[in-house]
């Protein structure tokens, strides 16, 4: 045990990060995490769509990739937004993997919304379990939905339909409360060892310029995430919402 705590910053990428980034998913391979293409992850890296945990070192311990895909029909289109390739080496503390999922998911939500919803696919239990408190719940993806996410993966099979995840405008507010509570404890603790470390965003442009939109979500009701509205479309919530916080 650590008496006084280690600090982490939480960022996004840049184009400069793609080989350090590589490095972190070939050196901390797992079962549940399938490979994307390269030039993807590399493209992914160069947009600030990858957020990362590095150390005071500049050592990745976590990373977690945003993919927009696009409709068949229209290219020009980005139907969903999935979040995937997420892999966390540093363990046991309560409140990152909230911090790592909301503020990419609230990023793209406003950066580049998808026009339906954002999905996930989620093999672990324990990641679909932390995944349903923010706001995730089970979906039944189209095919359209399945092809155009395995053209993102690093293999010939298919990904298939199970395990697939969708958060609507409802899962919004609760992934920015999470955050928010998060955000507001002076460290996070290992319960198992009683270790603890501090989350920095200092490095990071996105919650500098955003942390208030952030605040302002959490205390929004866009309603329940176990009653979604069908018809809900984060990128029509997002237009309202910036509409009413910028009067």
């Amino acid at each position: 045990m650590t008496n006084t705590p280690r600090k982490y910053y939480i960022r996004f990428s840049n184009v400069d990060d793609h080989e350090k980034i590589m490095d972190f998913y070939r050196a901390n391979p797992h079962d549940n995490v399938s490979d994307r293409h390269e030039d993807l992850m590399k493209k992914m890296a160069d947009n600030g769509s990858i957020v990362i945990i590095e150390s005071e070192k500049g050592e990745i311990v976590g990373a977690s990739i945003s993919y927009p895909l696009m409709s068949e029909k229209d290219p020009s289109k980005q139907e969903w937004l999935e979040i995937g390739t997420t892999r966390i080496v540093l363990n046991g503390y309560p409140g990152m993997f909230d911090l790592m999922i909301g503020i990419q998911t609230l990023r793209a939500y406003l950066v580049e919304p998808p026009d339906d919803r954002f999905v996930c696919q989620m093999e672990s239990p324990l990641v679909r379990k932390m995944a349903h408190k923010l706001g995730f719940r089970p979906l039944d993806p189209s095919d359209e939905l399945v092809r155009v996410s395995d053209a993102t993966v690093d293999a010939t099979e298919t990904c298939g339909k199970e395990n697939w995840y969708s958060a609507g405008p409802e899962a919004l507010p609760v992934m920015a409360k999470l955050m928010r509570d998060a955000l507001d404890k002076p460290y996070l603790e290992n319960p198992k060892n009683g270790d603890k470390i501090i989350l920095d965003f200092s490095k990071s442009k996105f919650f500098q310029l955003f942390e208030p939109e952030i605040r302002d979500l959490a205390t929004r009701d866009c309603g329940d995430p176990d009653k979604p509205n069908p018809k809900g479309s984060i990128s029509q919530n997002r237009k309202e919402w910036m509409h009413k916080f910028f009067k």
